[in-house]
């Protein structure tokens, strides 16, 4: 399978949708009402994948931007620390057929300012954190989003850390560097959500999604796996994030 990266930025060009079986969208330093970027495109490209059910799936950020696609308003809870969270699963995640593949209660690192308060109509609530706030949520059949960022191990939270992004507060820093030896393990406990993800990707045909959503015009199931769509926005602020 091949995964083809696209930055969103004014003069990036998206994929057509009848080139791929699944998007990934991850965020950056943007929120999707960030007027200095165009998001229409990639809003309409977020929408057909869901009404196709294609395997989608938002990360920080990039939940967000599905919601936001979605007709819905990622707010603004109160501040959260940033440092490991909790994650517990509800009864509707251990049923999810891509949530239920990670332990019951998993951890995570979060620090976006927004957050999946209000959602989509239809929406589950596959998992949340201490105070009760969504962490995962499925926007349909092939749809899911996640508040925090599972991907994080020693390496790549040692680079955040090192690189002074401005979320990362001295406070922060010095909350999240004792969990830095814990920061492999907790990775590996997500790789096999992942690995179910990209198993729905792998299974689908060009411009559908692998439970046999509506089929792309003039789409061959006869052709190779296309790729997947990883999306990450590029415009950087100097002194906020929204990852």
């Amino acid at each position: 399978m091949t995964i083809a990266l696209h930055e969103v930025d004014p003069a990036a060009d998206l994929p057509r949708i009848e080139n791929l079986c699944g998007v990934l969208v991850v965020g950056g330093a943007v929120s999707p009402y960030d007027e200095r970027i165009h998001t229409r495109g990639l809003g309409a490209l977020l929408v057909t994948s869901v009404g196709r059910e294609m395997p989608t799936l938002g990360i920080g950020g990039g939940a967000h931007f599905v919601a936001w696609a979605l007709g819905a308003q990622p707010g603004i809870p109160e501040p959260i620390p940033v440092r490991l969270r909790a994650v517990t699963r509800t009864a509707q995640g251990r049923l999810d057929p891509l949530f239920s593949r990670v332990p019951s209660t998993a951890r995570w690192i979060e620090w976006s300012d927004l957050g999946l308060t209000r959602l989509p109509v239809g929406s589950t609530v596959l998992a949340v954190d201490e105070s009760g706030l969504p962490q995962a949520v499925r926007f349909g059949p092939q749809t899911w989003g996640l508040q925090g960022h599972p991907y994080l191990d020693r390496a790549a939270l040692t680079e955040l850390l090192e690189a002074g992004h401005p979320l990362f507060t001295p406070e922060a820093r010095a909350a999240l560097e004792p969990d830095l030896e814990r920061m492999d393990a907790v990775c590996s406990s997500w790789e096999p959500m992942f690995s179910e993800f990209l198993a729905m990707v792998a299974s689908g045909s060009p411009g559908r999604g692998a439970a046999g959503g509506t089929p792309a015009t003039g789409s061959d199931p006869r052709a190779p796996t296309p790729p997947m769509c990883f999306h990450r926005s590029s415009h950087r602020r100097r002194s906020e994030g929204h990852t």
